[in-house]
């Protein structure tokens, strides 16, 4: 028995109608048992897999409650998609005692607390689809005391880095039995012996498959019908088709499709009722607001509808005094196979999905700044979302798409941008949101312009092989943005919005510019803005453009060499976003670590050094310790102290940023900052003698990276054979370029040949 504190995040209550699986679980409990010991060690790990419907869910969630005095904590994690694992681990962070110190890097945060935590946790994680994504970023690699993992996964090579791996197959036919007399008479054992009789063959028939009897069982008390009646309805309508022998997983399909055919038959559901049901398979299965299904349909909302038991494909569940409707997937996906063969039918219901998810979801903001308010509204939104996303792209035949459903996906996808660790589900849904536009030959300009402005910052999230894309989406952005302007002004319209985000994509496009180095076409699109914003206001009226303009000018006379002008600019930068009354606190952090880059080329790198370490605990305190900001600020000061010839500080910083990146921080740091942050403490490590096989896989790990990014390199540096020039160089101009002593100077003696660019007047 675990001592001290019990908390759980559970999203169900217990299955009282849970039957057999007793070896099972013993079975699982003793392989966890068997292998946990005090001391700092490696949570064990088990996988449930087998088909959907069988019962993986049932028997983790069984498992909790039988084991609840074993844990302090139990955590469940919804592990189908990254939104979803984004979303669980908030709600763990909500649970964890105020000692955690959750930052703006929750994951990272969570993954900390599980690892040095004394507590003994038990995490499930529910439905992984991906098991590659969810081990590299939110699995806990270590634990302090008697901590385990349960996942549950319908996939088959999920194998690697599991402990012990459970086939869950169907219950026995006396365990079906037993199923059916709980839901549908309250009792382990039927009376009536044509019910008895019934009930073993309903068993029977359906091979102990849990979620098919479960769905029998929810129909025949919702519809008061006997078993027996049930069994003739069944003969009635699909023994026909049923006969036959099948391999297993068809067995399966054909048993659900029964099931579905019976249970969604129009004599058996009200017009209200089906009409419901249709609009969920649209939606994500888990979380669905009732209230927002319910606003036209009041009628009949809970068909088939068991309290008992979460296999039932409906199921009112109280979170937080919220009411949600939940949907089994495989229930989805019988519905959509059904509306598939009446395409007007579908994009009717489809239509009526959306219509419910465009109420609760807020708009983005028209001038294209993140506005953190929205976003518990936005929350609620995301994951319905992104299921009618993906259940418009895998749509066959190909549902017609519509600008307002592309406007929903871009509200969507702006949001996930403003997450920042959402890149990938953004840059999705974006991208939908524009081959919607394409297909239907919009001219919505504007739309489109903001879809492709929010896709261009994403992309330079992702590293140097996504610049050049993401530079021809900005200058995109920025033609389609001029010729709005230019429209506007022959119709003597012009409005302040279109001027705003036109000089944001001029604005964004130098940024782009830089990031190869061509600081000539940067420095003109910066100075277009700033001629702009003198139009329009004083600094003290607009400090947020005005901050942007110095900031950026600030990098661009550093990399000319102009370092006087360039520590004016960027303390000018400081000065002004510091009074911008929206400012975040990340911007004001971010334009300090610039302007320390520059003061250390400026020559005075114990100055730099000294405001780097101002930065790192700012960041550290605002994004965590495993924020990616964090970690580059932690190689920045081990790289300060190895300017300073000062070694022994120097290969702790540089230890510790790996170390961090290494383990909670799996792929959440780019590989190429990681890259470098290996091939430079392993030079440390080099001159201080350190012993070859500690240096080895620092150089090796590095120099493998290094190789794969080689080509790109020539994009954005002169050739050289220094590898810590190379490795400078493919970082983000304005987050870590310039760290090193070697590439600037290389790039200002450097003859580039400049390209023609069409600048907008």
């Amino acid at each position: 028995m675990a001592p001290g504190r019990r908390y759980h995040t559970l999203p169900h209550r217990r299955n009282s109608m849970f039957v057999g699986r007793a070896n099972l679980l013993d079975e699982i409990h003793g392989k966890i048992r068997g292998e946990r010991s005090s001391g700092a060690l490696e949570p064990v790990s088990c996988l449930l897999k087998g088909l959907g419907g069988i019962g993986k869910t049932q028997v983790a969630l069984e498992y909790c409650y039988e084991r609840s005095e074993d844990y302090n904590w139990q955590f469940w994690i919804t592990a189908e998609t990254s939104t979803k694992l984004y979303e669980s681990f908030c709600r763990i962070a909500e649970k964890l005692p105020r000692e955690a110190q959750i930052g703006e890097d929750v994951i990272g945060d969570v993954l900390y607390w599980f690892e040095t935590t004394g507590d003994t946790w038990l995490i499930i994680f529910d439905n992984v689809e991906d098991w590659a994504c969810v081990y590299d970023q939110y699995v806990p690699t270590a634990c302090k005391n008697r901590s385990a993992m349960i996942l549950t996964s319908q996939l088959t090579a999920i194998d690697s880095e599991i402990h012990h791996v459970f086939l869950i197959e169907s219950l026995s036919i006396d365990d079906g039995e037993r199923i059916l007399a709980k839901y549908v008479h309250g009792k382990d054992i039927l009376d009536d012996p044509e019910e008895k009789e019934a009930a073993r063959e309903i068993s029977r028939r359906f091979s102990g498959l849990p979620l098919a009897l479960a769905q029998i069982a929810g129909f025949v008390s919702a519809t008061s019908i006997s078993l027996v009646e049930y069994d003739k309805i069944f003969d009635g309508r699909c023994k026909k088709d049923w006969e036959g022998n099948y391999y297993a997983n068809r067995q399966y399909e054909k048993s659900m499709e029964a099931v579905w055919d019976v249970a969604l038959s129009e004599s058996q559901l009200s017009p209200n009722a089906r009409k419901l049901i249709q609009i969920m398979a649209f939606l994500d299965p888990d979380k669905i607001p009732k209230d927002i299904l319910l606003q036209s349909y009041r009628e009949d909302p809970g068909w088939c509808v068991n309290r008992g038991s979460e296999e039932a494909d409906l199921s009112d569940r109280n979170n937080n005094e919220d009411t949600f409707f939940t949907i089994h997937r495989s229930l989805q996906h019988a519905i959509l196979l059904q509306l598939d063969q009446d395409p007007t039918k579908r994009g009717e219901v489809f239509l009526q999905a959306f219509n419910a998810i465009r109420h609760v979801t807020p708009k983005a903001n028209v001038k294209q700044i993140p506005t953190p308010s929205r976003w518990p509204q936005f929350e609620i939104a995301i994951p319905h979302i992104i299921s009618l996303c993906n259940k418009y792209s895998k749509s066959r035949p190909r549902m017609q798409g519509t600008v307002d459903l592309a406007r929903l996906l871009y509200d969507g996808g702006f949001y996930l941008w403003e997450q920042e660790d959402r890149t990938e589900d953004s840059i999705h849904i974006l991208n939908t949101a524009l081959g919607i536009l394409n297909e239907v030959h919009n001219t919505n300009d504007r739309l489109r312009a903001d879809i492709l402005a929010i896709l261009g910052m994403c992309y330079d999230r992702r590293g140097p092989d996504s610049y050049e894309k993401s530079r021809r989406i900005r200058n995109q952005v920025r033609q389609i943005r001029q010729a709005i302007k230019e429209r506007e002004i022959e119709e003597e319209n012009v409005s302040p919005i279109t001027s705003l985000l036109l000089y944001n994509s001029i604005n964004d496009l130098g940024i782009a510019e830089m990031q190869f180095n061509q600081l000539q076409i940067a420095e003109q699109l910066f100075e277009q803005c700033f001629k702009m914003y003198q139009i329009w206001g004083f600094d003290e009226d607009i400090p947020f453009e005005y901050a942007k303009y110095y900031h950026n000018m600030g990098m661009v006379r550093m990399c000319q060499g102009k370092f006087p002008d360039a520590i004016k600019f960027l303390k000018k930068a400081v000065f002004l976003e510091e009074q911008h009354e929206k400012s975040r606190k990340s911007r004001v952090i971010w334009y300090d670590y610039d302007l320390a880059c520059a003061i250390f080329h400026a020559g005075d790198s114990d100055e730099a050094l000294k405001l780097h370490l101002k930065i790192l605990n700012e960041r550290e305190a605002q994004s965590g310790k495993y924020g990616e900001m964090t970690l580059q600020s932690y190689y920045t000061v081990g790289a300060m102290y190895h300017h300073l010839g000062i070694l022994d500080k120097a290969i702790r910083y540089m230890e510790e940023c790996v170390n961090r990146a290494s383990t909670v921080g799996r792929k959440r740091w780019p590989e190429c900052a990681l890259g470098r942050a290996r091939m430079h403490l392993s030079r440390l490590l080099k001159e201080t003698f350190a012993d070859p096989k500690i240096i080895e896989p620092h150089e090796n790990f590095g120099k493998a990276i290094l190789d794969k990014y080689r080509n790109a390199c020539e994009l954005f540096t002169p050739r050289t054979d220094d590898d810590m020039i190379l490795y400078d160089s493919l970082q983000p101009v304005f987050d870590g370029r310039f760290t090193g002593r070697d590439l600037l100077p290389l790039l200002q003696t450097t003859r580039v040949d400049w390209r023609t660019h069409n600048l907008p007047t």
